[in-house]
């Protein structure tokens, strides 16, 4: 088989897999995926909520439309709540996890902690 050849059918395998294999990038997803899908969920689902009350409390009559709103709204702040608490304990965690390294490191390195001046 001469050189040619043999590299005509290296490309025809290589086109052929292209083909026919789905690249790994598809079957595998990324471990560096942004959490950005989940959070425009809930700031959607935060901001729906408010704009349909106001619009209520908007276009209607007040009193009958605030206990309508507080009717039938009453669980949001609970949901909202539900939603960033975890997003809170990660930050409050961390916040402490850095705190405790920033103590070791001046323990270790025998410097005095910064003074406010």
């Amino acid at each position: 088989m001469s050189k040619q050849a043999a590299r005509h059918d290296r490309e025809d395998r290589y086109i052929w897999r292209l083909l026919t294999e789905r690249p790994r990038e598809l079957i595998e997803p990324s471990v560096d995926e942004s959490p950005v899908p989940g959070w425009v969920l809930i700031w959607s689902l935060i901001f729906v909520k408010m704009f349909i009350g106001v619009a209520i409390l908007v276009f209607f009559n007040a009193d009958k439309a605030l206990v309508f709103v507080i009717g039938t709204h009453w669980f949001a702040p609970a949901a909202i709540v539900a939603l960033l608490a975890p997003l809170g304990l990660f930050w409050a965690r961390l916040w402490r996890m850095r705190q405790r390294r920033a103590e070791l490191q001046r323990a270790e390195w025998h410097v005095e902690s910064r003074t406010e001046r």
